[in-house]
């Protein structure tokens, strides 16, 4: 989740200007006829030849009053096992368009162990995956049994994701994050089957936030900013085969109503991949 939470920097586009983009689209998918009322959350198993190579696009649209910027980014995100230890412990390496981030240890049970950036601009993100990793969230997330279109609650911990922001911005995190979780059937994403599951979450501010945007006198108040988006999961491997996440902030600068909204796109590149 910390990719959605530099606040202050999507709020650039709309002092600064962007690039005209258009929004990606949602993954192309087909539902799957009778397929199983209940999913139960599958550890994501890692193979000593896995390989999961995801094109992967950023698109942030901010609209100030009446006028409306958009900016995209596409990127190359693969995981790589690099090791694989004793008591199934393996070691995957993290690169983005090809330049290793980090690399991140993780059990027989799909958990992460340890993660170790390479680039110090990733140490806040890793130090995040750490902790949700230990979070009591996570672990009632991996033990619930979905039933299709029944909406679950999970809790998630701010802690778990805070170390992505500045420090200014922690006392306005609510303490806890409600969370919904809908298990809504299986699709099929190209040739491939997988468990679509939608997540909600409400207002992570219990404050609004406030101060200067970069390059700029003008102040910038978010008072409140929520998470929506679906993961398409192999439901033999747990492995994530697509993603479209939103992450919608509102507020004003200096008065004028503020409307900034990020959407990522991932898809798997099955051609570059293997051992999933």
């Amino acid at each position: 989740m910390t990719r959605w939470l530099p606040f202050l920097i999507v709020c650039v586009c709309a002092l600064l200007g962007c690039a005209p983009a258009a929004a990606p689209p949602l993954p192309l998918i087909t539902p799957v006829p009778n397929s199983p009322q209940e999913y139960r959350v599958v550890p994501v198993r890692w193979q000593e030849n896995t390989v999961a190579t995801y094109d992967m696009q950023d698109f942030r649209e901010t609209q100030l009053g009446d006028e409306v910027k958009t900016s995209q980014s596409r990127h190359v995100f693969q995981m790589r096992v690099v090791e694989r230890a004793t008591q199934g412990i393996v070691r995957v390496r993290f690169a983005l368009d090809g330049a290793e981030f980090g690399q991140v240890r993780f059990d027989d049970q799909g958990r992460v162990v340890d993660a170790a950036p390479t680039d110090p601009a990733y140490t806040a993100l890793f130090h995040a995956m750490v902790q949700l990793a230990g979070s009591a969230a996570l672990r009632e997330y991996a033990s619930t049994t979905f039933r299709q279109g029944e909406a679950v609650r999970v809790t998630l911990p701010s802690a778990a994701f805070a170390q992505a922001l500045p420090p200014e911005f922690l006392s306005s995190l609510t303490e806890n994050v409600p969370m919904e979780m809908t298990y809504v059937g299986h699709v099929r994403v190209g040739d491939a089957v997988a468990a679509a599951i939608t997540t909600r979450a409400a207002n992570l501010l219990k404050s609004p936030i406030c101060g200067p945007a970069q390059d700029s006198t003008a102040e910038v108040c978010l008072a409140e900013f929520r998470l929506d988006g679906t993961e398409y999961r192999d439901p033999t491997s747990g492995h994530l085969m697509a993603e479209y996440s939103v992450g919608t902030a509102t507020g004003r600068v200096d008065g004028r109503p503020l409307r900034v909204r990020t959407i990522i796109q991932k898809m798997l590149e099955r051609r570059q991949s293997s051992g999933l």
